[in-house]
């Protein structure tokens, strides 16, 4: 090696990069850019993997600042998911966060939990002794030529014990620097899996730090102090002795301490084995578990619940072309909404909810603003003809009846709520400029599907199920995600419950989907969901909806008549004969019937309506396991029935009689009765056995009788009964009659 002066050869410094100049090999960029660009995604191999490994080989490519975005057309000629790759060149300034991003949310979850992280990380030793019974073990000849196989003080392993089969024989210790040693050993434990920051470092570089999960864990060693991970990860671990590879997820800590693989991971690569027959437990009394709290998931999941969500899948709008475009007037605001208006305006061109354009737009919509209680404002468009020209996606929308037959063994609920749910959907651009609504600060286009336009609820449901697709213990309506947790104790269901809950949150974080902190119902036994109080005991109606209706005035004109209607058939089914009662206000909204408030008869009317909600009983969830009666009964001018199980009713269904219907002979009315529960009740009682509980004797020989002996309107009944499975049983003497 030749040096410019005497200075330079005494320098250390100088002396080092000589002899790197002299001994590693230069480097040929162009066939480092051959390697790179042949790299694909390997067959299991993860995304993080993946990108991991185009980090480590762009490295010698000298791309400069093209670095970022050579790797992103890698990824998108060298992924799998040819879904993904549609996804990736469907969008339009595609950066590498954002590949990485839709990459990352294409993998499904078993794919996820099956190939996480496969960063090849060589490992350690095998330090498993097979424990043999000395008395009765035979010890197997060896050869004398054979050399003797001991474990290695100096690499850990076991190899014939000469220097020439030690691979630490001749290397330097990476903590110490003295020669023939390893330094990395695992030292076995019961407690958790844990590695050091700095050894992540050594074997991997800064790479090795990169995506980190967070974890909920706080270690607590021997002496009761406690350690905080920086997170936890997935590392390839090799067994030198019968060279198997393993998964194993490690804690990592900072600082200096033993490498320690726990107890699950020790029994996975069969270093540990726990004989669980000879495990006593021992019950302590006194000590209590501690319960999770709504704020521990806050802050685990801070990213679930700040910031605006954003499916990846932009909608496009599909408009008839036959309709001629409408272009609204811009309203005047309030003086006093219009500061707090422009700011709201501000903060959704902020945060890229909306955008302001100086282009001409076809459609221009009307926007409604409302004031929130705290303040603060709400925009909605008014876009009705912008909604009679959308072609809507008719996704069929859950309901609460499809809800409410899962819940029968739940004990513990959590009511979610999604942030600005339509928020989350991301608008094309022509759908965009279709959203556009007028203001005095210029024209708006919404950048999300907003509030108020048709197809939204569908639409939102529909991205919503695929996101929560397979996960157990939840359900779905809009916006109101609702977790529960059932088993036969509290114990068992506060266990499933948490589950749930974390599998919940894990699946809104892949799918950026936020919610809203301020309007989580926590771990409760009993939660208002859907207009519905729910708990152990069954369901029934919240106390605010009763409160609407009992607080209502004596309408005034026959469309305020039609209002209580509605709101009365919307919680009908928690009260017997609700049809019967309402008898006299559906005469008031009749075509041909003068609107006329009778304070004896329509005022009393409405008074034994709200005393009847008032007074309805707790309904049972639906059992699929038990069996199912019905009991039908009809009036002079309704008729009524009630599904029932173990004697305790699970819904109400009423309805007034037609004029013609009311001159029907009984036993017409009694079959009509049954006809209307099984139809009403289709979604339970079809293709299993039900029990019809009546007090009418002739409807028993006419349902024996072959179809063609019956009169033909009772036919008409009959055919419709033909798909349910009936039994008909006569209740004799005194009846509990809840219909």
């Amino acid at each position: 090696m030749e040096f410019e002066n005497e200075d330079q050869r005494k320098d250390p410094e100088v002396i080092l990069e000589k002899m790197k100049d002299y001994c590693i090999e230069e480097c040929n960029e162009t066939y480092e850019r051959y390697i790179f660009n042949r790299r694909d995604q390997e067959t299991n191999e993860s995304v993080d993997a993946y990108v991991t490994a185009l980090r480590k080989l762009v490295k010698t490519c000298n791309y400069g600042s093209l670095t970022d975005s050579l790797i992103r057309d890698r990824m998108v000629v060298g992924i799998n998911d040819n879904s993904a790759r549609k996804k990736l060149l469907q969008t339009s300034k595609l950066t590498l966060g954002q590949c990485i991003d839709i990459c990352r949310s294409s993998q499904t979850p078993s794919r996820q939990l099956k190939e996480m992280n496969q960063e090849d990380v060589r490992l350690v030793r095998d330090n498993k002794k097979k424990t043999v019974d000395k008395r009765n073990a035979k010890v197997p000849e060896k050869s004398q030529n054979e050399p003797h196989e001991r474990k290695c003080k100096f690499c850990s392993r076991y190899h014939p014990f000469t220097k020439k089969n030690c691979p630490a024989w001749g290397t330097s210790c990476n903590n110490c620097g003295k020669l023939n040693h390893f330094a990395e050993k695992f030292q076995l434990d019961s407690g958790s899996t844990i590695m050091t920051d700095e050894t992540v470092l050594k074997l991997c570089g800064q790479d090795g730090l990169s995506d980190l999960e967070k974890t909920p864990v706080t270690l607590v060693m021997y002496n009761q102090s406690e350690v905080k991970p920086l997170g936890k990860k997935r590392f390839k671990v090799v067994i030198p002795k019968n060279n198997k590879k393993y998964n194993i997820e490690f804690h990592l800590v900072r600082g200096k301490c033993k490498f320690i693989l726990g107890l699950r991971a020790s029994q996975h690569l069969q270093l540990l084995t726990v004989n669980s027959q000879n495990i006593c437990s021992v019950e302590l009394s006194g000590v209590e578990e501690k319960d999770p709290k709504v704020e521990d998931y806050i802050s685990q999941y801070t990213d679930v619940f700040t910031g605006e969500g954003k499916v990846e899948e932009l909608l496009h709008l599909e408009i008839d072309r036959n309709v001629q475009p409408v272009q609204l007037p811009t309203r005047k605001v309030p003086i006093s909404l219009r500061e707090p208006l422009k700011h709201e305006l501000d903060r959704l061109s902020n945060i890229g909810v909306i955008q302001k354009v100086d282009t001409l737009t076809s459609w221009i919509s009307a926007l409604m603003v409302t004031t929130k209680k705290n303040g603060k404002v709400r925009l909605c468009i008014d876009p009705k003809p912008l909604n009679e020209a959308l072609h809507r996606n008719h996704y069929l929308l859950p309901t609460i009846d499809d809800v409410l037959p899962l819940l029968s063994k739940a004990r513990v609920f959590t009511v979610l709520d999604a942030k600005n749910c339509f928020w989350h959907i991301q608008l094309d651009e022509s759908s965009s400029f279709a959203t556009t609504f007028g203001k005095p600060w210029g024209r708006y286009p919404w950048l999300r599907l907003p509030f108020g336009v048709s197809p939204a609820p569908e639409e939102f449901q529909r991205r919503i199920d695929i996101a929560n697709e397979g996960l157990q213990g939840q359900k779905t309506i809009v916006d109101d995600i609702l977790v529960f947790g059932a088993g036969d104790t509290d114990e068992e269901a506060l266990k499933d419950h948490d589950h749930n809950l974390r599998e919940v949150f894990i699946r809104c974080r892949q799918n950026d989907i936020k919610l809203n902190p301020e309007k989580i119902q926590f771990r409760q036994k009993r939660v208002s969901y859907m207009g519905h109080i729910i708990s152990l005991e069954g369901f029934q109606a919240d106390p605010n909806r009763l409160k609407a209706i009992n607080e209502m005035l004596p309408p005034t004109d026959k469309e305020g008549v039609q209002r209580v209607l509605d709101m009365i058939n919307y919680v009908q089914k928690f009260a017997p004969s609700l049809a019967d009662l309402a008898k006299p206000l559906r005469e008031l909204v009749k075509k041909d019937n003068k609107f006329i408030w009778d304070k004896e008869v329509h005022g009393q009317c409405l008074d034994q309506v709200k005393q009847a909600l008032t007074q309805a009983p707790v309904l049972k969830f639906f059992d699929p396991r038990k069996k199912t009666v019905l009991q039908c009964d009809t009036s002079m001018s309704g008729l009524g029935v009630c599904l029932m199980q173990d004697e305790h009713p699970g819904a109400y269904a009423s309805r007034a009689l037609t004029p013609t219907e009311i001159n029907y002979a009984q036993i017409e009315k009694e079959l009509l009765a049954i006809v209307l529960g099984v139809e009403r009740f289709e979604g339970y009682v079809y293709g299993r056995i039900v029990f019809i509980d009546t007090d009418h004797k002739p409807l028993e020989s006419i349902m024996k009788k072959s179809l063609l002996s019956a009169p033909k309107r009772l036919q008409r009944m009959l055919l419709r009964l033909q798909k349910f499975l009936l039994r008909l049983f006569l209740q004799k003497g005194y009846r509990d009659a809840h219909s």
